[in-house]
């Protein structure tokens, strides 16, 4: 079943969501930036080629974007990365257009917690 895996590194898919008013997103983004970079950087290490989103997901055009990019770029899986708090529905949006499985990730962070 994963044979097509075997000549290849697995493709790993990584959507960050963010909370969904406007007035915070430029101030959570460097917080966003740096444990999507950490989750990255990580993953890169094990082997894994990482294929991120564009953007900080916090609208439902943005979900949609980002979905149909993963999956029009082939990723095996698909990481949900919560490095704030974040409205839920994004994640479900993201998720009727990106490939599957779906991994929802989030850090020990108690000044911005994900999930």
């Amino acid at each position: 079943m994963l044979e097509h895996l075997a000549s290849r590194r697995i493709k790993v898919g990584v959507l960050d969501f963010g909370d969904g008013r406007a007035f915070l997103q430029e101030p959570l983004a460097p917080v966003n930036r740096q444990f999507r970079d950490l989750l990255v950087s990580r993953l890169e290490a094990d082997g894994f080629e990482v294929v991120p989103g564009d953007d900080v997901i916090w609208q439902n055009e943005i979900a949609v974007r980002n979905g149909r990019a993963l999956m029009a770029a082939g990723v095996d899986a698909v990481i949900f990365n919560f490095s704030v708090w974040a409205w839920p529905q994004y994640a479900r949006v993201a998720a009727q257009f990106c490939p599957k499985p779906v991994v929802m990730f989030s850090n020990i962070n108690p000044q911005y917690p994900g999930l």
